[in-house]
């Protein structure tokens, strides 16, 4: 695929102990019949700690934004964050993947979006600090 943005979502769901991931892929292949998680990553906290866990391989369009899956890898933040902001530690942990793919793909900082700029959503969640996440990512 030819990377070149990158869409930021929230789950909408409350981080849980275990790897939410699991769930996350089990909702997209069973319940909406996809053939795998819609994203390419998600980032959560389990047993004290943040992780990136791989979604969607990158050879392989997304299933996340309409009209962006094929030119958008999509990440995903477990939690709901139009109730609460997420924890500082994981900004820092999605911000890691991103500039990440942003030096794999060479997409620049104003190619990174929420999904609400392109589908009717809150997400990633009215309360997600976008600003702080974008200086995170290596924005000014």
């Amino acid at each position: 695929m030819n990377w070149t943005e990158i869409v930021i979502h929230h789950s909408a769901e409350l981080d849980t102990p275990a790897f939410n991931a699991a769930a996350i892929k089990r909702y997209h292949t069973k319940t909406l019949q996809m053939v795998d998680m819609g994203y390419h990553a998600v980032v959560e906290f389990v047993e004290d700690d943040w992780f990136v866990t791989l979604g969607r391989r990158w050879y392989v369009a997304g299933a996340h934004t309409i009209g962006h899956n094929r030119t958008a890898l999509g990440l995903c933040f477990v939690g709901n964050y139009s109730l609460a902001p997420p924890a500082d530690g994981m900004l820092a942990k999605g911000a890691e993947a991103v500039r990440l793919w942003q030096s794999l793909y060479s997409i620049p900082l104003e190619a990174v979006h929420k999904h609400s700029e392109f589908n009717a959503t809150e997400c990633p969640g009215k309360l997600f600090p976008w600003v702080q996440f974008l200086r995170m990512c290596g924005g000014k």
